[in-house]
């Protein structure tokens, strides 16, 4: 076990703060991080062109800007786009394959 003193002498070295890892660790540290391209090629294309046709597209608030900016105003307004939304997601979810 190291002290606190013994800590703070490390840190007044040359090499500098004892948390600094090296180049080498950081590139073997990301090499366990899993890249989505990886997982791209055992999709098969059909698969991947059936959930692009039933995306479901982007719901839009229909915000009125002529009304005043009260709180009230703005969570109607955030409550009707989270209903809209959570409907389309669930008629996406059903057409699911």
């Amino acid at each position: 076990m190291k002290s606190v003193s013994e800590d703070s002498s490390l840190q007044n070295s040359k090499d500098g703060p004892p948390f600094l890892t090296s180049e080498k660790e950081l590139n073997s540290a990301s090499a366990l991080v899993p890249h989505v391209p990886t997982v791209a090629p055992f999709l098969s294309p059909s698969v991947c062109s059936v959930l692009e046709l039933i995306e479901p597209e982007v719901v839009f608030a229909g915000y009125d800007n002529t009304q005043p900016d009260t709180t009230d105003h703005l969570l109607t307004s955030l409550n009707h786009l989270a209903g809209k939304q959570m409907i389309r997601v669930v008629k996406w979810a059903k057409v699911l394959p």
